[in-house]
């Protein structure tokens, strides 16, 4: 009896052990916990870690291996041809002898995905650090109170959608900080800085710019925004614009930069003006 007992209390630990695994995989609270603001994320649930440490990446997690991995040190590339991926990115990706941070993160998704920053320190040495490489939407979480940092570009060839409640702050050289060719759309309260010494601030390519929330830094060599043909919309949160040798706002659009009387927006720099003299300012 007392041998039957102990059979079933082990089976009773397991199990329990088994569920508390289970849990850190619940990818139908992920974004209930790590972004409490946009519902649309938890329709991605099939997750996939990738860590940065010591100078070296693992990619792990339930999915990890229904998707085709390349690691070469903290250079991470992932193709996926998933429905609902989500990949989960952290940690600092540090080579001790020069403690400075290292690596890259390259996503081919055939759909939609979702990608989430949480405590996230990149630097690339040769390329953009974040890469999505696919045309569909990328849903960027910055994860509640966490503090992102890239050192090197962030380039989306798809739509960008910023959802959670962290920062992120990416710094660029001579290369434009932020790319999103498929436009870009934040309503949610992060923070985001985007400095580039010698190149734009952020850029998109014949899709609008959306702002409602968030506080926006953006200090640049040329221009802060700058977008090949579409409507750069600030609607709410706080903008401010700091363009060394352009303008706040550099677009082919007729109506430029459309925004409304409760929005703050302040702008720095050689040029008095929001854009052009030639572009159109709507209140």
């Amino acid at each position: 009896m007392n041998r039957l007992k102990y059979i079933i209390f082990l089976i009773s630990v397991f199990l329990s052990v088994s569920v508390v695994s289970c849990d850190q995989y619940n990818t139908e609270v992920v974004g209930e916990k790590f972004a409490p603001y946009n519902s649309l994320v938890t329709m991605f649930r099939q997750l996939v870690y990738v860590e940065y440490k010591d100078g070296k990446a693992k990619v792990w997690g339930p999915y990890a291996k229904e998707v085709d991995v390349k690691v070469e040190d903290s250079n991470v590339y992932i193709q996926s041809d998933l429905d609902s991926l989500v990949v989960f990115a952290y940690g600092n990706a540090v080579k001790e002898r020069d403690n400075v941070y290292h690596g890259s993160l390259s996503i081919n998704s055939d759909g939609p995905y979702a990608l989430y920053l949480s405590g996230l320190n990149l630097m690339s040495v040769e390329g953009p650090s974040i890469q999505s490489l696919g045309s569909k939407e990328c849903f960027l979480v910055l994860t509640d109170k966490s503090q992102n940092r890239l050192n090197g570009q962030f380039m989306a060839n798809g739509p960008l959608i910023i959802d959670g409640g962290g920062s992120l702050q990416i710094e660029a050289t001579d290369e434009t900080a932020l790319i999103a060719k498929g436009g870009l759309t934040c309503s949610y309260p992060v923070k985001v800085r985007l400095l580039s010494e010698n190149g734009d601030g952020l850029h998109v390519d014949n899709s609008d710019v959306k702002i409602a929330d968030g506080e926006w830094t953006i200090k640049a060599g040329k221009n802060a925004i700058s977008n090949t043909s579409g409507q750069v919309i600030i609607n709410g949160g706080k903008v401010y614009g700091h363009a060394l040798d352009g303008s706040f706002v550099m677009t082919s659009s007729t109506k430029g930069l459309v925004t409304n009387e409760s929005t703050c927006i302040a702008v720095a720099g050689k040029e008095s003006s929001l854009f052009e003299e030639e572009r159109q300012f709507i209140w």
